[in-house]
């Protein structure tokens, strides 16, 4: 009877965790529809014309209306708003994100030159604020009113309050301006120069992880300070149990929960941190893409770039909720 229980149990289990993730799919849709909308709605509220602008830049006072009107109808901005935004949203739904306003190139091309950029400094941060900040908030809390606690903690309270692009300054004044131990700016792929393209990502790096790895280590710390307070952890250390063994098989899996929180969190963060910090270290990626896009009233720009990276937070937000039926069996897929 068990043996034939046992498939049933694992087809309700899959039945479970499918159903979730359909639900949670069908969410995420209704949340990057309202994002587009938003974004859609307020790139036409801002003053100023974008065909103006783009005529603007050749000489404005030789065009006729007549040509002014061109330019309106080829771009698309003729046509009633909802017009306008069903026909975006048909273009992507069938992979096209439109066409440049004032770029000679279509908004996928530019998306992909930059989202690797942005790909490539975001993730190796996120890393760092995990291999880094997570030990660091391990060694406080085993080492709970020494020295090494008190040192990470105040360590972790500067990375919290300070300023990612204030930080950013203070990287180039001192190591790239004073000392010139690296690169002040720009992006070098690794595939060209790997020497030279890791000497440009420290500083961003640094930069981008410093809040996300400071939050970490005090989020590690508070939750395995409670973890080491349960009944199951002071029946391991009754047993002999080494402290390794203890903190690493016993206490860490369950204190890692509201870790995970918070790093799905970060990785928002990290995105939304990029616009800073490819505008101070001058790296073309998506956030400075954006920047750009949104100074020259480039609506398909922003809009794609806003989209992907709505897509980007979103699926990672998935991931992380799926993640805790790994690290806690009680978590059930309702």
């Amino acid at each position: 009877m068990a043996s034939l229980g046992l498939p049933h149990i694992l087809i309700q289990e899959i039945l479970q965790v499918t159903t979730y993730i359909v639900r949670r799919l069908i969410q995420a849709g209704i949340v990057i529809v309202l994002v587009t909308i938003f974004v859609f709605l307020l790139m036409r509220l801002l003053p100023g014309d974008p065909v103006l602008m783009y005529v603007a830049a050749d000489d404005l006072a030789v065009t006729s209306p007549k040509e002014i009107a061109a330019l309106r109808h080829q771009f698309g901005l003729d046509k009633p708003l909802t017009m306008q935004y069903f026909d975006w949203v048909g273009g992507v739904l069938h992979g096209d994100l439109g066409q440049s306003i004032f770029l000679s190139s279509t908004v996928a091309q530019e998306i992909a030159r930059a989202l690797p950029k942005t790909f490539h400094v975001g993730v190796i941060a996120f890393l760092l604020s995990l291999i880094v900040g997570i030990p660091m908030g391990i060694i406080a809390a085993v080492r709970r009113g020494g020295w090494l606690d008190t040192l990470i903690t105040v360590l972790a309270n500067i990375g919290i309050t300070a300023p990612i692009f204030w930080a950013g300054i203070m990287l180039i004044l001192v190591f790239g301006v004073y000392l010139g131990w690296l690169p002040i700016q720009g992006y070098t792929s690794p595939f060209d120069d790997f020497r030279l393209s890791t000497m440009k990502l420290i500083m961003p790096v640094i930069c981008l992880a410093l809040f996300p790895l400071a939050a970490n280590a005090r989020q590690t710390r508070s939750a395995m300070l409670e973890v080491v307070r349960q009944d199951y952890i002071r029946t391991a250390w009754s047993k002999g149990l080494t402290e390794s063994t203890v903190i690493m098989r016993h206490a860490l899996k369950n204190a890692f929960i509201p870790v995970v929180t918070l790093a799905g969190i970060h990785i928002r963060v990290i995105f939304g941190g990029q616009v800073l910090i490819e505008t101070v270290f001058n790296i073309s990626g998506m956030g400075r893409l954006a920047v750009e896009g949104l100074q020259n009233h480039d609506y398909p720009i922003v809009q794609g770039v806003i989209l992907v990276i709505a897509v980007v937070v979103t699926l990672s937000n998935l991931l992380t909720d799926l993640f805790y039926g790994w690290l806690d069996p009680t978590i059930r897929y309702g």
